[in-house]
């Protein structure tokens, strides 16, 4: 018995190991307080006007999801307080909290993301903190089923002495992150997941997965090392499907078709790797924003690249730790966008946001003070409004030109 407690501290000390290498860990380490840099002083926009419409006192809320219910307006989705999720009307108003049906007690919401079914109806997916399944609702959050992509055939170890015989499977599948596939009218939406596990004794299983909603596997690509981040975009022979593998290929973008093809990557310049990407759809293509670090983590940069990877435009961003998680890119409907009516977003670890357009123009940058931990934008018929959180607070800015 003493030494299975043994062994099983050991495995748990190396699985701990690997998630901090691979920087996968649920609680990142504080920097020196010589390191940590003081959020940027409150600024107000040049270029444009942002008027507070409401603001709501809430435990550490996380990163904020628009779903646009069918024929009711969009509604906003809200992590707080590690597993609870708020739902609130632009105005405002709090529709319903609640803890999401298939979240054990200690399991804190990590993700959520929206998408579309064949009717038309808003699809809500959420996955819990270093957990291994994803948890799929209708847009009432009703639970609908549970995606848990199949484990690779796990390692196994053999222990025995006088007094006991007992097998050992260490394995720890984690979701790192998922995105639904947007497909032709009719079709039924599929998911596309990264998973990685977590054990020292079986390398090579991390993978790239498509999967439908009812839970069936289309296929598994496992030779995609350290998965991190998903998306996809639409091209002239369906849709393609973008991952950027942080391990041995570190800070790559590639690129598979949906039979799981592989189709090239995005190239970066020498000793660059991609930290981070977003997507939008555009005419007359879909862009692909990374944000692009040296191989030493020194220089920043926010580059634009088309959908055949090829550079349109760069912009330097400054240094530095996060605080809190937090999506570093995103592509947000904006006024004074122009004919798109897109734009970048891109939040700093200072707190500061930068706003760029689709052409590389700088629209303005400024800052509300603090530290963030979410942002969105909402559009409604007669107003865009951006939503941000921080360590206790959710607030609401009406923007106008």
């Amino acid at each position: 018995e003493l030494a299975y407690i043994s062994r099983c501290k050991e495995e748990h000390q190396a699985a701990l190991q690997m998630m901090v290498e691979r920087d996968y860990y649920a609680v990142k380490p504080e920097p020196p307080e010589s390191t940590v840099r003081q959020p940027a002083p409150e600024s107000v926009p040049a270029s444009f006007t942002l008027e507070k419409s409401w603001s709501l006192p809430m435990k550490n809320p996380g990163m904020p999801t628009v779903l646009l219910s069918s024929g009711e307006g969009p509604k906003i989705l809200v992590p707080f307080d590690g597993n609870s999720l708020a739902v609130i009307d632009p105005d405002g108003k709090i529709l319903k909290t609640l803890k999401p049906e298939g979240l054990s007690n200690d399991e804190s919401i990590s993700q959520i993301r929206t998408g579309t079914d064949r009717t038309g109806g808003s699809l809500v997916a959420i996955s819990g903190l270093g957990g291994a399944v994803v948890h799929l609702y209708n847009e009432k959050l009703e639970p609908l089923t549970m995606l848990s992509p199949p484990p690779p055939k796990p390692a196994t170890t053999t222990e025995k002495n006088a007094e006991t015989s007992f097998e050992t499977i260490t394995l720890k599948q984690v979701v790192t992150d998922f995105r639904f596939i947007e497909r032709k009218d009719g079709e039924p939406p599929a998911l596309l997941l990264g998973t990685i596990v977590m054990d020292p004794m079986t390398p090579g299983g991390d993978a790239l997965r498509v999967m439908e909603p009812d839970g069936g596997q289309r296929w598994v690509e496992a030779d995609v090392p350290g998965p991190f981040q998903v998306g996809s975009f639409s091209s002239e022979n369906g849709p393609t499907l973008l991952v950027l593998s942080v391990l041995n290929e570190r800070g790559r973008l590639l690129k598979f078709d949906m039979q799981g093809k592989r189709q090239g990557s995005v190239e970066l310049p020498e000793n660059r790797q991609a930290l981070w990407f977003c997507i939008t759809e555009t005419p007359p293509g879909p862009d692909i924003a990374v944000i692009v670090s040296d191989n030493e983590g020194g220089e920043i940069v926010f580059t634009v690249f088309d959908s055949r990877g090829r550079p349109k435009w760069s912009h330097p961003l400054s240094n530095g730790e996060y605080r809190n998680p937090i999506d570093q890119i995103l592509s947000v409907d904006w006024h004074t966008a122009g004919p798109a009516g897109k734009a970048w977003m891109v939040p700093a670890p200072d707190g500061s946001i930068r706003v760029f357009g689709l052409d590389g123009t700088l629209y303005d940058t400024f800052s509300f003070g603090k530290y963030l931990s979410g942002m969105a934008v909402v559009k409604t018929e007669n107003r865009l409004t951006l939503i941000v959180t921080d360590a206790e607070t959710i607030t609401a800015w009406n923007i106008s030109d």
